[in-house]
């Protein structure tokens, strides 16, 4: 059993159990729902987020580029980043994402 603890954005973090097929499971759909809206290989995806050791599976593949940035640092910093990276699809929690487009906006005026 694998132990995932939630972002904690609307309350408290909760932990949750997940077997190995669980995990799984969420690893496709979440490939799914990214070929659904039109990712497609070759495709760039910036993760906002938790960081990981080791690449996905669909990077390790060479299907599409991965780059995962520390939320915990300045968001100035995250936006430059950003502008640079030319990513074509950005990942991540919701009140993360609002935060870096605050971040953003008052950046380019």
């Amino acid at each position: 059993v694998i132990q995932r603890t939630t972002s904690g954005t609307t309350g408290e973090p909760l932990k949750v159990p997940l077997s190995p097929a669980d995990v799984h499971r969420q690893r496709a759909a979440l490939f799914r729902c990214l070929l659904a809206s039109g990712f497609r290989p070759g495709d760039h995806l910036v993760k906002l987020g938790p960081l990981s050791e080791r690449a996905g599976l669909a990077q390790r593949l060479g299907l599409f580029r991965t780059t995962v940035l520390d939320p915990r640092r300045d968001l100035e910093t995250i936006v430059t980043e950003l502008a640079s990276m030319r990513a074509s699809i950005w990942l991540a929690q919701p009140g993360w994402l609002r935060a870096l487009l605050r971040a953003g906006d008052a950046a380019l005026r």
